[in-house]
């Protein structure tokens, strides 16, 4: 898989709301839905003259190639130790693509959910604690995260958290869900013409990287400070 665009890093981060191209050569829109497919010859509904359904299937396929960098990348992944982290990937299918990543490094199994619609990222991880005890504990992981646009936010989740972190309910019965997202402003992947496979732009590649370095990042606070990770699988909530 290739990278088309070749601007810098820092034309990568959000600033304002903008639709600037990652490079003048992609023939494949990201940005401007309409202009993702050419117009269908069926007679289904349309969206600025092309096919809806036309549309969702483009758009997941770019997708995928960002979902497919990221577990190519995870492989990377080391523990707080340096060794290299067992990546188990599972793909998923809610109502935007997405990927289950399942990291282990000794007796810490992590598994993080990945998603992607359109320039909007998305990861979620469970923890067991309070909400507040575990935005303490992550405030190094994701703050850097933070600092280029990401959001974070630490949920109760579950039966012992329904009457809330004062229920008198033993904290590490207490179910938290971390999840961040952020929006991007330039397009993530782009194609190079009629036959040829979408690629990356420069963007993604730097969102691809920013991702698993939080994984990462996650992974070794949890290994470090002996947090506890929820057996409930991460997803859409």
């Amino acid at each position: 898989m290739g990278v088309c665009g070749t601007m810098g890093l820092d034309n990568f981060l959000p600033k304002e709301n903008r639709d600037v191209s990652a490079t003048n050569d992609c023939v494949v829109e990201w940005s401007q839905g309409h202009k993702m497919t050419p117009v269908s010859k069926y007679g289904h509904e349309t969206f600025g003259g092309t096919d809806t359904r036309d549309l969702m299937m483009v758009s997941d396929e770019l997708a995928q190639v960002f979902l497919d960098a990221v577990t190519k990348r995870a492989r990377h992944i080391r523990d707080g130790k340096g060794a290299p982290a067992k990546i188990d990937i599972e793909q998923t299918r809610y109502v935007v693509p997405g990927v289950l990543l399942t990291v282990t490094a000794g007796e810490t199994v992590l598994p993080v959910w990945i998603g992607l619609n359109e320039h909007r990222i998305y990861y979620i991880q469970r923890m067991l604690g309070a909400p507040g005890s575990q935005k303490n504990a992550f405030r190094f992981s994701f703050g850097g995260a933070m600092r280029v646009g990401w959001s974070f936010y630490y949920e109760s989740v579950g039966v012992a958290a329904r009457d809330g972190e004062d229920s008198g309910v033993a904290s590490d019965e207490l179910e938290t869900s971390v999840w961040g997202t952020v929006q991007t402003q330039r397009k993530l992947v782009c194609g190079r013409g009629a036959g040829k496979e979408h690629e990356l732009t420069g963007a993604g590649a730097f969102w691809v990287n920013d991702v698993v370095l939080m994984v990462q990042s996650a992974l070794c606070t949890i290994q470090r400070r002996k947090l506890a990770v929820s057996k409930t699988m991460p997803m859409p909530m």
